[in-house]
């Protein structure tokens, strides 16, 4: 057994893992080109954090959240027409605390419930006067 099979054995590495790097890679550097070169990001961000801990991994988990916000979440906000939303995400900092983007990200999602609930608000009175239409008819005429 290698020395790098016997680290992802120590690390605790599912046995499909230890597979992959038995079969693709002689060397530590090898493994880690050869899982980013496959794609494997969970694999590789799940190695990264057995091996270095939370910190070492929490800058990428940092950015890939502001890049969820800013991008994706502000898109949503833009195409709800919530344009104070999309630009209080976008101006988000690069350091924010992952509380702050959390609360952003509540934000958003506040201003969007809002706004279907007044969209449903409408749709239900629109369906209530289609029922006053089809169901009744005006409850008093001057003749009576």
């Amino acid at each position: 057994m290698t020395k790098l099979n016997q680290h992802f054995l120590n690390i605790g590495a599912c046995s499909t893992g230890q597979e992959w790097v038995a079969k693709n890679c002689t060397t530590a550097e090898e493994c880690w080109g050869g899982l980013l070169d496959a794609g494997r990001v969970d694999w590789a961000v799940w190695w990264l954090a057995s091996d270095r801990g939370w910190q070492a991994a929490e800058p990428l988990a940092r950015r890939w959240a502001l890049r969820a916000i800013r991008v994706h979440a502000a898109a949503i906000m833009d195409a709800y027409k919530l344009p104070a939303s999309a630009i209080a995400l976008r101006a988000l900092s690069d350091r924010a605390s992952f509380g702050e983007i959390r609360n952003a990200a509540l934000d958003a999602l506040d201003a969007l419930a809002a706004l279907a609930a007044l969209d449903a608000l409408a749709a239900e009175k629109r369906q209530q006067i289609a029922d006053l239409r089809e169901l009744c008819e005006c409850p008093w005429h001057e003749e009576d």
